[in-house]
């Protein structure tokens, strides 16, 4: 019989320089090395850094704390928060469970008597029609039936007499924010810039006893301890590294007030020609939760730009394009102009909790895409020297290259370097350079950019090659399952779509769609791509994560390097062939700083464009049934003072309505588990469970539970077991560490089409989990305890030897058992919902993460 030499096992040793780990018998070399290295690195920074009171350079202690003999003991999944010297506050450790993170006139006919029928009566169809024309959701008309309702009844009394009116109290009330100020100013009158104060609107939210509580003025550095070290952790922006060297720059007891500024222009209508050019404004001080939501504490629209119509006889010209950039500086640098002193020397204010801070307003983070980004970086773009609007210093060199002995050549030396030799707005804020606050867009870059617009593009021309390629490839994402929060395709070898989201989800799903029509052996070049896709979809997986740890950042490097090498060897591949594809673009490139900037600002929700374009929509319906169509500007404006206004009063009548509700006893549905982690539900009729009696002893004596009088179960027809098509169960979320909710079901006939629909899961067994697909859930009782239950078909039969597909394109494959090993579970066995198709591969980042610790084979 062969065996296996045991060896002992060899923990790896940590170099304290750079955080990795070596095995003892190497680390002494390396060590030499990144020592030279990172000294070499620290003179650097002291020479650029000199009166920073910043700690330079830190150790890998800043990624990977070892637990110090000098340091409070480490707790078991112990979180470490260590707080800016400034903040003058200690390092806490707390439990992990105590820690809180923290959408021609005709005939006329006969005259009927009721003619408002099907309706009741005349009201009702004039309410109807009101709705329709309005365009109110059905949320909104709920409401308004109940107002009307409660008015009928005498429950409530309803004063207002006319729209006037209305708005006449609306302005009145309006002095419970900082009055939105819009005056008209530009560079001329052709160019009017509509604005609002930023700080009188920043105050609004600081002062806020609402959101007091929610407010973060203090860099953080979070750790959670493994089991051997603290592993430092990323996720709101004040625990990126940016945060921390603001407040370093600042006096002692200094608190930044950072500002997300987002701009882009937009249609204001589908069918006209009118276009808005809306300046969005956030505070990262507040949880990314609330400040990408709407409502209070979410973001509002602080400006609206002027729009340098094209003239088509200076179009393309060096002066006519100075000029645009110069109208948009000079516009937002008018914006900006409330703060800029105050960045400087900053502003003792008495904040929502009572406690007066000494405030420094900063533009932390510029959310945009591409072409916005070389606007506001003022760089050449995708034709310049230096297309990154990351990777420059324009302020210094603008200085330099403005000295009289350098002014005649100025312009060609800026652009030498790809740089406008225009005078950046945002360089009159301090601590506001544009080039790092500039932020990596993940639904530009990713679902809207190099997967949706360069990758499917190849892909969709290879299932295009024959017409039965086309109809298998869409046969089979047609019929791929259901799964919530994931769009659903009928076809793929030809759709296109102006949603990101439609983008995210079907590149996805093309690798189940495709793995056996785009093979090594009939398309060699096809396969190569789908292994970029594969690279590609890990990449987006790592991108979307909401907390980030040291360990998942090195992971998304090394697929960054992976994903590198796949495309080379596709383009290689290629070349050899008659392929006119050009891989050197911009959205190729970005993704370099991705894990750059989540270390700096937090992950990549912090800064993404989506919320701000969401709230393109309100802007336009605003336009669409609220303006008259002519200085819509003004309009806009007011109208969104009117809503933060209209929130803000919400949140007080909410305050009230708390106060006053009366706690109501919460009745257990008989169908939840007691520890309110499972709900079952769609019930349906109850029946006998007598044939379940060998089923129900058996399970009682192996989990030692109770027995009426120690004896067996005898069942009684009058015993009763419930059948649920529907369960919700909670987990904890590998990505935040919080509890997420999952859907599950297992029906006969489920949606509009009533096809059958049994979900699948991830099933804990006593060795490794498995999965399985749900087949039936019940409950029944056994004295006063109430047992929940799943029957399951197990997908864990052997699966033979590892494809060498299933390896290159991270597919994992199961196979069920025989149906007739189908059995039962408790259903707290169940851990989460799991999308399995016939050839399985995770769709979400949770799944990710857990499919990694599964299958070693599928991590970077």
């Amino acid at each position: 019989m062969a065996t296996q030499k045991q060896g002992k096992a060899t923990e790896k040793a940590i170099c304290e320089f750079c955080g990795h780990g070596f095995s003892p018998y190497g680390i002494g070399s390396h060590k030499k090395a990144c020592q030279k290295r990172w000294e070499n690195e620290r003179v650097d920074q002291q020479a650029t850094h000199a009166t920073s009171s910043e700690p330079l350079l830190p150790l890998a202690s800043d990624m990977l704390d070892q637990a110090r003999p000098d340091s409070a003991p480490p707790l078991e999944d112990g979180i470490k928060t260590e707080y800016h010297p400034h903040s003058s506050r200690i390092t806490r450790i707390d439990h992990f469970n105590e820690y809180g993170f923290p959408p021609a006139e005709a005939p006329k006919p006969k005259t009927l008597d009721e003619p408002w029928h099907p309706f009741r009566s005349c009201i009702d169809f004039k309410f109807a029609e009101i709705a329709l024309k309005s365009h109110l959701n059905k949320k909104t008309v709920n409401t308004l039936i109940k107002i009307l309702h409660a008015c009928s009844s005498g429950a409530a009394k309803f004063t207002l007499n006319s729209h006037d009116e209305m708005w006449e109290i609306l302005q009145g009330a309006s002095n419970k924010l900082t009055p939105s100020a819009i005056p008209t100013r530009g560079l001329s009158i052709m160019y009017p810039f509509y604005y609002r104060s930023l700080w009188d609107w920043g105050m609004d939210l600081v002062k806020n006893p609402f959101l007091a509580s929610l407010f973060e003025w203090d860099a953080q550095r979070l750790f959670k301890f493994d089991g051997k070290t603290y592993v430092r952790f990323f996720h709101e922006p004040w625990t990126g590294d940016k945060f921390w060297k603001a407040q370093s720059s600042l006096p002692a007891g200094g608190k930044p007030l950072c500002y997300i500024l987002y701009a882009d222009k937009s249609k204001l209508s589908s069918f006209g020609s009118k276009m808005g050019y809306p300046v969005i404004a956030k505070i990262a001080n507040l949880p990314s939760e609330i400040s990408n939501g709407q409502g209070l504490g979410g973001g509002s629209v602080v400006g609206w730009l002027p729009i340098v119509e094209d003239d088509e006889g200076e179009k393309g010209k060096k002066g006519y394009v100075d000029f645009k950039r110069v109208i948009w500086h000079e516009s937002f640098r008018i914006l900006l102009e409330s703060i800029q002193e105050y960045s400087k020397v900053g502003c003792w204010v008495e904040c929502g909790d009572g406690v007066q801070r000494h405030l420094f307003p900063m533009v932390f983070i510029l959310s945009a895409d591409y072409e916005e980004q070389c606007i506001m970086a003022l760089i050449w773009g995708s034709n310049g020297l230096c297309p990154c609007p990351i990777s420059q210093d324009s302020e210094a060199t603008y200085n330099e290259e403005k000295m009289p002995q350098r002014l005649g050549d100025a312009e060609s030396l800026m652009k030498d370097l790809g740089l406008w030799f225009v005078k950046n707005a945002f360089w009159s804020i301090k601590n506001s350079d544009p080039h790092p606050a500039l932020s990596w867009d993940r639904m530009h870059s990713y679902p809207g950019g190099l997967g949706g617009k360069h990758i499917l593009p190849q892909i969709q021309l290879i299932l295009k090659g024959t017409c039965e390629t086309a109809k298998k490839a869409d046969d089979q994402i047609g019929n791929l399952p259901h799964w919530r929060n994931l769009n659903h395709f009928d076809h793929v070898t030809s759709v296109t779509f102006s949603d990101a989201r439609k983008y995210e989800d079907v590149l996805k799903m093309v690798i189940f769609a495709t793995h056996n029509i785009i093979t090594h052996s009939e398309h060699p070049a096809g396969y190569l791509l789908l292994k970029v896709l594969r690279s590609y979809i890990a990449l987006d997986m790592y991108a979307a994560l909401e907390v980030h740890t040291a360990v998942t950042i090195a992971a998304g490097r090394k697929e960054l390097l992976h994903f590198s090498k796949a495309l080379k060897a596709y383009e290689q591949h290629n070349n050899n062939g008659d392929s006119e594809k050009n891989w050197e673009f911009l959205k190729c490139h970005t993704h370099a700083h991705m894990f750059d900037d989540i270390v700096a600002k937090g992950v990549t929700k912090n800064y993404s464009t989506k919320p701000s374009e969401q709230m393109h929509g309100p802007v336009k319906k605003v336009y669409a049934c609220v303006t008259n169509f002519k200085e819509v500007e003004p309009q806009i404006l007011q109208h969104n003072h009117w809503t933060a206004v209209a929130d803000y009063i919400r949140a007080q009548l909410d305050n009230l309505d708390e106060y006053h509700r009366q706690d109501d006893s919460k009745i257990l549905d008989e169908a939840d588990d007691p520890g309110g982690f499972i709900h079952l539900g769609a019930k349906q009729k109850e029946v006998t469970m007598a044939q379940f009696t060998k089923f129900i002893n058996n399970f009682l004596v192996a989990h030692n539970l109770p027995r009426p009088q120690n004896k067996a179960l005898k069942i009684q027809k009058t015993d009763l077991l419930t059948e649920y098509r529907y369960l919700k169960l909670k987990y904890e979320s590998k990505i935040t560490w919080r509890l997420v909710e999952d859907y599950l079901r297992c029906t006969p006939n489920f949606g509009k089409d009533q096809q059958p629909r049994h979900d699948c899961v991830i099933v804990r067994t006593q060795k490794d989990p498995i999965f399985a697909c749900l087949v039936f859930a019940f409950s029944f009782q056994v004295g006063d305890q109430q047992h929940l239950f799943a029957l399951i078909h197990a997908y864990d039969a052997p699966t033979g030897m590892l494809w060498r597909k299933d390896k290159d394109l991270g597919l994992i494959r199961v196979c069920a058992r025989p149906r007739k090993d189908a059995e039962f579970i408790p259903v707290q066995s169940i851990i989460r919902g799991a999308f399995i198709v016939p050839t399985f591969e995770s769709v979400d980042v949770d799944m990710f993460l857990r499919l990694q610790e599964m299958y070693p084979y599928l991590q970077p």
